[in-house]
């Protein structure tokens, strides 16, 4: 980590100030949900698995179950921040929706889709919160503030001017484009998306509420009744109530469709080994079956010409007259030697 050595001269005394390693706030939350994402939108680029998992990726990306389109996501702010009630930062990352679709109103909340919460995590807070003046030495989500432009426009929090807008736009954008989009590339790994997800879970701090079943807390901040609001408090609340199961945060949603995915594709895989099994099993039948048959000789005597033995002095007497001598070999090796009438009774003839 980076030191910062400052030496000043007082009439002729040398003064140290020594500044401490930088402190990254939200760093490891960041780093969590970064990856969760980029193995999300790796995911939603192969377009394969179940329809429930491409509705997961859809929510954890976009923040809608129809999906949409990559680019445009990337490109610019979403319009949803640029009206009264998407700016109130202690709305969108601290309370719950109690509507029953994830298009009713507010537009964003807590666990709307995982690039929303990262614009909670990563945005700096009123008065530049945590990268005041003075604070130089530390960084928000791995950004300086410089990066997130936390020395030129207003911070985002909840403070609303007479008007009742609440300003933040500037700063969100600047969050956007530095932060959020790079999680939003892939980068061309596939990563592993149960396992960066399980990671991300588990680095949740949870609460049981009387309202709600549970509640979540990611970055720095409380359970109190207002929570993430940007004063010191830069996080995202999750309600996790099964009274309005629609609108779920994304990340149980993706939990859920991943732990599916991967039972299916166990059975698959099982399935697969047994069928290779039984296959095996069958062949080796047969061949037993071969084996176990009797080998039977075949019952028709092989026909044999005997070699005939001859003299030149034979060849020559005309009394002498021989012929082929046809034989049958038994099936025991026994020859037995067959006659012909009619060739006796021609040399008598003679």
């Amino acid at each position: 980590m980076l030191k910062l050595w400052m030496v000043v001269s007082v009439l002729g005394v040398g003064m140290v100030y020594v500044y401490g390693d930088k402190k990254n706030h939200n760093g490891d939350e960041h780093v969590l949900l970064c990856k969760v994402l980029k193995a999300a939108v790796f995911s939603h680029k192969r377009n394969s698995g179940s329809k429930d998992l491409k509705r997961a990726l859809h929510i954890t990306i976009f923040g809608s179950e129809n999906g949409g389109d990559l680019e445009t996501l990337k490109g610019t702010l979403s319009g949803d921040y640029d009206v009264p009630n998407g700016r109130n930062r202690a709305s969108v990352c601290g309370q719950p929706h109690n509507g029953v679709s994830r298009t009713g109103k507010p537009p964003r909340w807590p666990g709307h889709s995982a690039p929303h919460d990262l614009l909670c995590l990563c945005t700096p807070g009123q008065e530049w919160w945590p990268l005041s003046i003075g604070n130089e030495m530390k960084e928000l989500c791995g950004e300086s503030k410089g990066a997130l432009k936390a020395d030129t426009v207003e911070g985002w929090g909840t403070i609303s001017r007479p008007s009742g807008v609440v300003n933040g736009k500037e700063i969100l954008t600047a969050t956007w484009n530095t932060v959020t989009k790079k999680c939003l590339e892939n980068d061309g790994q596939e990563g592993d998306l149960k396992d960066a997800l399980k990671k991300f879970i588990a680095k949740l701090n949870h609460t049981e509420a009387s309202t709600y079943k549970d509640k979540y807390l990611l970055g720095e901040g409380d359970f109190n009744s207002y929570p993430c609001g940007g004063n010191e408090k830069l996080c995202v609340m999750y309600y996790n109530s099964t009274k309005y199961e629609h609108i779920m945060p994304w990340w149980t949603v993706l939990e859920k469709a991943t732990q599916a995915e991967v039972q299916k594709q166990e059975k698959k895989k099982d399935n697969k080994a047994e069928n290779l099994k039984q296959k095996a099993q069958k062949q080796q039948q047969i061949q037993n079956q071969e084996h176990s048959q009797p080998q039977h000789t075949p019952r028709t005597a092989a026909l044999k010409s005997t070699k005939q033995v001859t003299t030149e002095a034979d060849k020559n007497n005309p009394e002498n007259i021989s012929a082929p001598i046809v034989t049958l070999e038994d099936t025991n090796g026994t020859i037995i030697a067959q006659s012909f009438p009619w060739l006796l009774s021609a040399i008598l003839l003679i």
